[in-house]
């Protein structure tokens, strides 16, 4: 049995789940460290290997007794924020239909400020359907092209500490 490199690891992984991860969801799938998969995940990513999707600035909410929250588009979680800063108010949140009428209920009834951006940004890496990766052996949407070898230039330390089963 051949130990594969993070390159083939994380290649098989993203074609596996067929939708773009953050390096981190990477890393709990193949191993390895964050650091490394993200190193490796850009130069895919710079040989064509993989897309790298920048995802939105994060928005920040100044809330009660100083501390800022993200509003997400969980209801459970809203209504969380609403009952930590304002639990008089849930009833009323409960009331709302919809995530974007709850979302703008906290921004406007419970937050003490604007919201302003974190300058945090999410990136997301994905395989593309026009990425070949015979040589891997594996199986993508489209086989028409030829692309770099991955386990030699895409991953040069050989990481090969985990094997596949």
């Amino acid at each position: 049995m051949t130990k594969k490199t993070v390159a083939e690891r994380t290649i098989e992984e993203l074609n596996a789940t067929n939708e773009a991860c953050r390096a981190y969801e990477i890393v709990n799938k193949i191993g390895s460290t964050p650091d490394y998969v993200r190193r490796v995940c850009n130069r895919l990513h710079e040989e064509g290997w993989i897309q790298k999707f920048q995802g939105t600035v994060i928005v920040g909410h100044p809330m009660p007794g100083g501390n800022t929250e993200v509003l997400s588009n969980n209801r459970r979680k809203l209504l969380n924020i609403v009952k930590r800063y304002a639990p008089g108010l849930l009833g009323e949140a409960k009331s709302k239909p919809t995530i974007k009428e709850l979302r703008e209920f906290i921004e406007n009834e419970i937050a003490i400020g604007p919201s302003y951006p974190l300058g945090t940004r999410k990136v997301y890496f994905g395989i593309h359907a026009g990425t070949h990766a015979a040589e891997l052996g594996i199986s993508l949407v489209t086989d028409d092209e030829e692309g770099p070898d991955a386990s030699e230039s895409a991953d040069k330390s050989s990481d090969s500490t985990v094997s596949a089963d």
